[in-house]
């Protein structure tokens, strides 16, 4: 059981520096993203969990918010850390993945008082509590 969490100890470390990163300068590193991708990665060799829908889901809504307002919805680490969130992620818990990202992303927003807010943190957190529920 031991090494199940030591498995969890790089991602949550490279999580809370890009965390960390997105929420101060709404930009983050490409070193600590890559160490972020790998280290969820390296996670999944464990655990075997690989989910791409909430992936989907993302670039689905940022294509339309696209095309529909000519906006940008997610930045390239946003798409990023939900793509190396997939390789953590069960399947049985890519909705409450969504929700809370959502939830919590609009939280986030009114804490800041900002339109445009950092969502790594967002996707983090809920990340965190689907690996905490599974």
């Amino acid at each position: 059981m031991l090494w199940k969490h030591l498995a969890y100890i790089p991602f949550i470390i490279f999580g809370f520096i890009i965390s960390l990163q997105d929420w101060k300068h709404k930009s983050v590193n490409i070193v600590p993203l890559l160490l972020f991708l790998i280290s969820c990665i390296f996670a999944y060799c464990f655990f075997k969990n690989l989910c791409f829908i909430p992936l989907f889901i993302f670039v689905v809504i940022g294509i339309l918010l696209f095309l529909i307002r000519n906006a940008i919805a997610f930045g390239a680490a946003d798409y990023i850390t939900v793509f190396s969130i997939s390789f953590l992620l069960n399947r049985e818990y890519w909705l409450e993945f969504i929700i809370y990202c959502g939830v919590i992303g609009c939280i986030t927003s009114v804490i800041k008082k900002e339109e445009q807010f950092s969502f790594i943190s967002a996707i983090l957190l809920s990340s965190a509590i689907c690996l905490f529920l599974g």
